[in-house]
């Protein structure tokens, strides 16, 4: 059996001993710092602009807006015109509710008399609104 020199347990010693000092340091940073707290604000008009981005494709038409003057819970209402290429505009708006993370389909239309604030309207309308449930799960990504 080979025996190891001194030096290499003087090394193997040393290592162990600057990494248990860097794990200490950081056990102790984790303690005594707090926990900075997400910008839920500034988080939710990200997840907006991301999402209204994904809304801008040319067949759709989309707004904005905010439900009885709360601003936490932004609206984005996205509509299409008619039903020539209505697989396309209905895989387009499968992608923009799936893409829009944080918000939630709260209505979803596709016919020939979708309501359209009392109007009727020939094609697709769909509601997403912003849940805040869903805010850590977001901050997380």
């Amino acid at each position: 059996m080979k025996v190891l020199g001194k030096s290499f347990y003087i090394a193997a010693g040393a290592t162990l001993a600057i990494l248990g000092s860097v794990g200490l340091w950081k056990c102790y940073e984790m303690v005594t710092q707090p926990i900075q707290e997400a910008k839920f604000d500034i988080l939710r008009k990200e997840v907006l602009n991301e999402c209204s981005n994904y809304a801008r494709l040319p067949q759709f038409k989309f707004r904005t807006t905010t439900k009885n003057e709360d601003s936490s819970k932004p609206i984005v209402e996205v509509k299409a015109n008619g039903f020539n290429d209505w697989e396309l505009k209905f895989t387009n708006a499968s992608m923009i509710v799936e893409r829009c993370e944080g918000f939630e389909l709260k209505s979803f239309c596709m016919g020939e008399e979708c309501n359209d604030n009392g109007k009727k309207h020939r094609g697709i309308i769909m509601e997403l609104e912003y849940n805040s449930d869903n805010e850590i799960l977001v901050s997380k990504k």
